[in-house]
């Protein structure tokens, strides 16, 4: 059987909503990379960071990316004050990492210093379901939502994680490709159809229906198109630049 690692975020949901047959190991996209390299699974959902740095051993699915579309909603830097001088970064994500260097330091032009403690700083990089939690905190000063950005500066939605493997892997994964995308299908049609059961929105209480909804019809793209290949080509040299920071 082949073992999957899946994000242990709302945005995952459509993926895994109607899969079966499958060993679900679920973690942030850090665990996952080192679960991967350890051969703990057999793909997972990581860090399109991760691919670009090393495109040589890893390849991914085509045809299905956890990206934005302008917004993302859900990888955001927050500011306690109005400057930017001592930046968190989470640790869950690298891709996320490099996209806030490339915020701060291609696009606002500055060079913070970057801390390991979190209270001491003023500007903090959170995603995916905390990420969430902590915008409707209303807390900070502003939020920044780094899909957005990116996508104001390109043109193109930002890709932050794909559905990667390693090249020299022995099993076949387009079966996975192909049910992965039928969920997903299954998913938005019951979502669009209003039909999804009660159970889901339990088991995320912390967002509202009006935001659940935004969040996938309007936040979230889980293809892999043109453009975001594009997207990738253009991240691929902040990768190189900035390294897995």
């Amino acid at each position: 059987m082949i073992k999957v690692g899946k994000v242990s975020y709302l945005n995952t949901l459509p993926m895994f909503y109607n899969l079966s047959n499958y060993e679900i190991i679920e973690g942030h996209p850090s665990e996952l990379f080192k679960m991967l390299e350890e051969d703990k699974i057999d793909i997972g959902i990581l860090s399109s960071a991760v691919y670009l740095k090393d495109k040589d051993k890893y390849a991914y699915l085509d045809g299905i990316s956890i990206s934005g579309k302008e917004m993302v909603c859900s990888v955001l830097l927050f500011l306690k004050e109005d400057y930017i001088k001592n930046v968190y970064l989470t640790k869950d994500s690298v891709t996320s990492r490099v996209l806030t260097r490339w915020y701060v330091e291609e696009i606002l032009k500055l060079k913070p210093n970057y801390v390991d403690d979190e209270e001491k700083a003023d500007t903090i990089l959170y995603i995916g379901d905390k990420a969430i939690k902590e915008y409707s905190s209303k807390t900070y000063k502003s939020v920044v939502d780094l899909g957005e950005e990116w996508f104001k500066r390109y043109g193109v939605g930002f890709v932050f994680a794909l559905f990667t493997y390693k090249k020299n892997s022995v099993k076949s994964f387009d079966k996975l490709k192909e049910d992965v995308i039928d969920s997903i299908n299954f998913f938005y049609e019951k979502l669009k159809n209003n039909s999804l059961e009660d159970e889901i929105f339990k088991k995320y209480a912390f967002v509202d229906t009006n935001f659940f909804r935004k969040y996938f019809l309007e936040c979230l793209d889980l293809g892999l198109r043109e453009d975001h290949k594009r997207s990738l080509e253009i991240f691929e040299g902040f990768v190189k630049r900035f390294g897995l920071t």
